[in-house]
């Protein structure tokens, strides 16, 4: 089991990374923490730790360009051997709506994993 590191800050503090956390693009304050803490260490080597944001913006992009109407998907569809992380944003970024046109299905697949389905997109971009 890999460590934990936990600790607590003030609400002040809590709403500050949240602010940040959103400008940079992060779907939330635990993987922007993340990716800051691991960001300053210094001699690392940089191929030995994907941020966890370019994940969720390489899945959050394939679910948008690569993924039809209609289709039924799981995480492991946009990126192999997935962190459990990912998963976890992802359902997030899709119950509040920040991955749009995405509903969760009621029913795991065979290997036991969530299933989505990609919606039409019924925001009206034409003009009349």
């Amino acid at each position: 089991m890999a460590p934990r590191i936990q600790f607590r800050i003030s609400d002040s503090e809590y709403e500050s990374l949240d602010r940040e956390a959103r400008i940079q693009g992060y779907p939330d304050v635990v993987s922007y923490a993340k990716d800051l803490v691991l960001s300053t260490i210094k001699g690392t080597n940089p191929k030995a730790s994907v941020k966890m944001i370019d994940l969720y913006k390489l899945a959050e992009g394939k679910i948008i360009e690569e993924i039809q109407s209609g289709s039924i998907f799981t995480i492991k569809d946009l990126i192999p051997n997935p962190p459990a992380l990912l998963g976890k944003l992802i359902l997030k970024g899709v119950e509040n709506q920040v991955i749009e046109n995405v509903v969760l299905l009621p029913d795991l697949d065979t290997n036991g994993a969530l299933q989505y389905l990609k919606t039409e997109d019924t925001s009206d971009n034409s003009e009349s």
